[in-house]
């Protein structure tokens, strides 16, 4: 192999990871430091059901109306956890979206794991990130913590992770773990209502 191709794929990886962590490490402090600055009405309503998910021990509320989904795998249901255990409705949502960060990324690289070269995988990872602000920037209100506070991210942890078992499916490339992977799959989409005419 050429060295200097070596060598530039190299820094191309640190490259792409150093911009990765540094939105990470935006992102979690943001989330820890200036969460109710960030906070929209949405968000404000999720930190509250969370609350209510957690003192009524259960996972859908008196008095609390959802449309057509579950709401089984979702940011709030996280937040209910650690609001039992922090007794701060902020801090709770921080650290569940901060999680639910996690799993974006790691379902994303799920889906394209075994069709990405470790660099495409890393720039897909970005682009990812990349929309998120995108998206975040053309709202009027810089809800840059929107997607991970609210049911979104379980649509889209879910969306990925089906991607991930259809792709090695249709490519014959199912490896160790599938049936497992797809047992999950199944269990997602209808835990977070992807069966719906809404989604």
């Amino acid at each position: 192999m050429d060295t200097g191709k070596y060598r530039h794929e190299k820094y191309m990886l640190f490259a792409l990871i150093l911009i990765i962590c540094g939105y990470l490490a935006a992102f979690t402090l943001i989330n820890f430091r200036g969460f109710t600055h960030f906070a929209s009405a949405d968000m404000y309503a999720d930190t509250v059901v969370a609350k209510y998910m957690w003192q009524q021990k259960t996972l859908f509320p008196a008095g609390w109306v959802f449309g057509n989904q579950y709401y089984v795998v979702t940011t709030p249901v996280l937040s209910a956890l650690f609001y039992g255990i922090t007794g701060s409705v902020n801090l709770s949502m921080s650290i569940a979206t901060s999680v639910m960060t996690a799993l974006i990324i790691l379902a994303l690289i799920y889906a394209i794991k075994p069709f990405a070269s470790r660099t495409q995988a890393l720039v897909a990872t970005l682009a990812l990130m990349a929309s998120i602000i995108a998206i975040d920037m053309g709202k009027v209100e810089a809800q840059i913590l929107f997607l991970m506070c609210s049911y979104y991210a379980g649509y889209l942890i879910t969306l990925l992770v089906c991607w991930g078992v259809w792709l090695r499916a249709v490519r014959s490339a199912r490896g160790r773990g599938y049936d497992l992977m797809f047992a999950l799959s199944v269990l997602l989409s209808f835990a977070t209502g992807m069966q719906s005419m809404r989604a």
